[in-house]
């Protein structure tokens, strides 16, 4: 097996956003009560929308959201005035390990991309801001249309196709639950990076399916054993 195409979601994988479950689920708390003056289901509930995939429209409508494309809308608008100011504020981390790796995988001549939940319009300011841009070969967002995104294979398919690389040849790595199952139906390496050294959650595969870095340096190693 030989590693041509590494991929990462953004989110805690590259960039720590502080207080990170609370910070998505005030922005669904906001949207649910400002925008549509509805009442506020239970944590559990609001947890199952991030696993939901394609089930987010059943989930919506069940809070009473009628047009479930809408209230991303609302959220992603929200949520790009609020990284904004991170980002002034200098409070959105980029891990100190991100462009060393960066550097170095594109020195070897492998193909780098993202695939993230966020809308393009977050993540390219993102990217600009952080002066990351230039590491990737592909770059996709794929919060405007939420039917694709993460547990969902198709974010990682479609920039594999970009890359023109086989998905036996590429390895995923992310930081939750979503970006392990994303990268086991793309039948690509799923790699778990936990930057806290302790899985704090429960995640939906065995151990034995995927691949644990505590830092994203450990990605040589792997690739010069495999």
């Amino acid at each position: 097996m030989t590693i041509s195409c590494v991929l990462f979601d953004l989110d805690n994988t590259l960039v720590g956003i502080p207080n990170t479950w609370n910070y998505f689920d005030t922005l669904i708390q906001d949207v649910l009560k400002m925008d549509y003056s509805l009442s506020i289901p239970s944590i559990a509930e609001r947890n199952s929308l991030w696993r939901s995939g394609k089930e987010y429209v059943s989930i919506l409508k069940r809070w009473g959201v009628i047009d479930p494309n809408d209230f991303w809308i609302k959220f992603d608008q929200r949520d790009g005035i609020k990284r904004k100011k991170l980002i002034k504020d200098g409070q959105l981390i980029l891990y100190d390990d991100v462009i060393p790796t960066l550097k170095k995988l594109n020195n070897m001549g492998i193909k780098t991309g993202i695939v993230s939940n966020t809308p393009d319009f977050i993540v390219d300011y993102e990217l600009d801001h952080l002066n990351l841009s230039s590491f990737f070969d592909e770059v996709l967002g794929l919060g405007d249309d939420q039917s694709i995104c993460k547990p969902e294979p198709d974010g990682i398919n479609l920039i594999l196709d970009q890359l023109k690389c086989k998905p036996s040849n590429a390895v995923f790595i992310g930081d939750s639950p979503v970006d392990l199952i994303a990268a086991k139906r793309a039948n690509v390496i799923p790699i778990f990076i936990d930057r806290k050294k302790k899985e704090s959650r429960k995640l939906p595969l065995n151990s034995e399916t995927y691949i644990k870095f505590t830092d994203l340096n450990q990605i040589f190693d792997f690739m010069e054993k495999n």
